[in-house]
């Protein structure tokens, strides 16, 4: 964020016809991407989306505007913003660049076919629509904007405080329905009650995405210290620890013996890949 101010600054200081209105357009797109990092926006993403996705959503049923969707969406405007602010700016005309991985055209090209599926042959064209869009099409967006325009550095204990607090919130979500019956999050289908069982699915529409996330966030979090480098004084090591056990805990309550045996093997494989 530093970078795109500083950068509006010099065009507006070293600019020898400061009244020209492309550098004028230029400092002002610059300055507007720079309230905002993709970085910070998808850390934030990370943390919010859980609870987020259920309040923000419009229409409840059938959502068009859901906040992942939001998020993604200005995310990828920010990044517009600051290429064509780079192109007014420069001196000489300059064409736009795009870089992909080839997993990444190969994932494009399955997306498009979903979404040719989704307008010719599916019988609910919007609801096919909205699934091939979040099946296909944002996993790939985030992936893009994580590989090329996401950078940890000087973010590190920003995004280990961030699987923290996700760790807690998933768990507390997840033990409040375990321990009352009640469920939080009434996505439409979901039960907390199958079988005479009673299934935790926290802030998720399903009992298998709720131990799934805890699952995942347990492995970020134990592999994080090693990952980042990170040196943690003793509080927050113990806050650390505790948030390991809550992500454990939650990935246990929807009480599926795959996902204890996933949780140790998980545990064992960080283990020893950390291991120096």
């Amino acid at each position: 964020m530093a970078r795109e101010t500083m950068a509006s600054e010099r065009l507006i200081n070293d600019d020898p016809f400061p009244a020209s209105p492309r550098r004028r357009v230029a400092a002002s797109l610059l300055s507007f991407a720079s309230l905002v990092s993709v970085e910070g926006l998808l850390i934030f993403w990370f943390v919010a989306s859980p609870i987020a996705s259920f309040y923000l959503r419009f229409p409840v049923d059938k959502s068009l505007v859901t906040f992942n969707r939001g998020v993604l969406a200005l995310a990828v405007g920010l990044l517009m913003t600051r290429a064509w602010a780079n192109h007014l700016q420069a001196d000489r005309a300059s064409r736009f660049t795009f870089t992909a991985t080839k997993f990444e055209i190969a994932w494009a090209m399955v997306a498009a076919i979903a979404l040719i599926n989704a307008m010719f042959l599916s019988n609910d064209f919007t609801y096919a629509l909205k699934l091939a869009v979040d099946t296909f099409c944002l996993p790939l967006v985030i992936f893009h904007l994580a590989r090329y325009h996401f950078d940890a550095r000087g973010r590190r204990h920003l995004i280990g405080l961030a699987a923290v607090a996700l760790a807690w919130c998933l768990f507390v979500t997840g033990a409040y329905e375990f321990l009352t019956g009640a469920n939080l999050f009434q996505y439409k289908g979901s039960e907390l009650m199958r079988e005479g069982e009673r299934r935790v699915n926290g802030p998720f529409a399903a009992d298998s995405s709720y131990a799934i996330i805890c699952l995942l966030v347990f492995v970020l979090l134990q592999s994080a210290p090693k990952l980042f480098r990170l040196k943690p004084d003793k509080a927050a090591r113990w806050f650390t620890i505790g948030a390991l056990v809550a992500a454990a805990a939650g990935a246990l309550l929807p009480m599926f013996r795959s996902a204890a045996f996933a949780l140790v093997a998980c545990w064992l494989i960080v283990m020893f890949a950390t291991v120096q």
